[in-house]
């Protein structure tokens, strides 16, 4: 807990797990709540926790957990999505876990950290706009206008 408390206050993140038996996902409440309120962890199904995300993420997250779980369990489960907090404002996470599985090899648990990413994809926009724009003027640069007339 000390160790994770640490880790809250470097990154600004939660923790998640989901219970492949259940059906349940646990979440801790910080990434969830837009101003900070002490509150117990919380508990919802898969469904509900589907209509926490953004709509245009939810079949890309699906579709990235099932590869994910078809391929090499090996390596660490990472997804950029956007959540709505208890206020309906969007937030953007990184959604990043791994498997653990029975000894027979069925999938028992996936666990992990969301973090908060919303500075990281400002700049991210930031960087695209400079890519497209020329920086004196402000006006669309070559390589945008070859894109659009592509």
């Amino acid at each position: 807990r000390r160790q994770f408390s640490i880790l809250k206050q470097l990154t600004d993140s939660s923790a998640w797990e989901f219970d492949f038996k259940t059906g349940q996902i646990w979440c801790s409440p910080e990434l969830l709540h837009s101003v900070p309120v002490p509150t117990d962890n919380i508990r919802f199904s898969l469904h509900k926790a589907l209509h926490l995300i953004h709509p245009e993420d939810r079949r890309p997250l699906i579709s990235a957990a099932r590869r994910y779980l078809k391929g090499d369990r090996n390596k660490i489960f990472r997804f950029d999505m956007r959540l709505f907090t208890d206020c309906g404002d969007l937030r953007w996470v990184e959604l990043i876990g791994n498997i653990r599985s029975s000894k027979k090899g069925k999938p028992e648990q996936l666990a992990g950290i969301l973090i908060d990413i919303r500075k990281r994809k400002r700049e991210e926009e930031r960087l695209r706009e400079e890519a497209v724009t020329d920086p004196l003027t402000g006006v669309a640069n070559r390589r945008l206008f070859e894109h659009r007339l592509q």
